[in-house]
């Protein structure tokens, strides 16, 4: 049994010795920062621009923007020839349809 462990147990022992003492030099690379005074934190004061929603139906282009919808009828040479404002509560960022006349909206969970 004594023979059994020096043939197995010693180089076995040796082995885990020398994948321990790896696993710890990498996990130190791991853990090194690239440069002085360097964290993996991202800064929170980011701010994005309000992109208005775009809808189109019957020849005409609706964009949603700070409660008002904007209707823009465009020509062939890719010109407005028509705009008109149309005042709603439609809520920022959230998907509508509209016929020109009636809009149905998102309102607290549901549709309005």
């Amino acid at each position: 049994m004594r023979e059994k462990l020096k043939v197995f147990g010693i180089p076995i022992g040796i082995m885990l010795l020398f994948i321990a003492a790896l696993f710890f030099h990498q996990l130190l690379l791991v853990k090194e920062l690239p440069q002085p005074n360097w964290s993996r934190s991202l800064p929170l004061d980011f701010t994005s621009k309000e992109r208005p929603q775009v809808f189109q139906n019957n020849g005409e282009l609706y964009l949603s923007s700070k409660g008002k919808i904007h209707a823009f009828t465009i020509n062939d040479e890719m010109s407005v020839a028509d705009e008109r404002v149309i005042d709603t509560k439609i809520t920022r960022g959230y998907p509508f349809w509209t016929d020109g006349n009636e809009f149905i909206y998102y309102k607290a969970g549901n549709l309005v």
